[in-house]
């Protein structure tokens, strides 16, 4: 994301929408990995847990 922000800096004056659109883009995309990995652990934990107590 930092890279991001630098091109961002640096080409804003050139293509600002498209470079606003690209960095909009790349972030839903960063969420949606992160979010991924999180339910991915949040649901590893519950199965262990099942396992440890069930």
């Amino acid at each position: 994301m930092i890279i991001l922000k630098r091109v961002h800096d640096f080409v804003r004056t050139h293509n600002e929408p498209m470079v606003q659109r690209y960095i909009e883009v790349a972030g839903r995309i960063t969420a949606l990995v992160v979010g991924t990995f999180a339910m991915e652990m949040i649901f590893r934990g519950v199965e262990t847990w099942f396992k440890a107590f069930g």
